[in-house]
C-alpha cells in the first residue's frame, strides 16, 4: 500500500508502515522512486505484500466483535 504523508490518525496505516507492509510518500518524485524500487526489487515487493496480507487477515472478525460489544452494552438504540 502506498499513501500520502497524512496517515498518522489511522492505526492500520501506522501499523503497516512500521511493519514494512505500506509506504508513505510526500510527492510525485517520491512515488516514482518508490515504484521503481518496488518494481526492481522482487523480494521487497513480495515481503511488503505478505506483511500487508497477514496484517489484514489477522484483523478478520473485528467488525463482528465491535458490533457485538455495541449490542451487549446497549450502545445501538432506536
Amino acid at each position: 500500500m502506498i499513501f500520502g504523508p497524512e496517515y498518522e490518525k489511522f492505526r492500520e496505516a501506522t501499523d503497516l508502515v512500521d511493519l514494512g507492509g505500506a509506504f508513505s510518500i510526500s510527492n510525485a518524485l517520491e512515488l516514482e522512486a518508490l515504484l521503481d524500487q518496488l518494481l526492481e526489487d522482487d523480494v521487497l515487493l513480495q515481503q511488503a505484500g505478505t506483511i500487508a496480507k497477514n496484517y489484514v487477515y489477522g484483523k478478520r472478525g473485528a467488525t463482528g466483535t465491535i458490533i457485538k460489544y455495541f449490542y451487549e452494552n446497549r450502545l445501538l438504540t432506536n
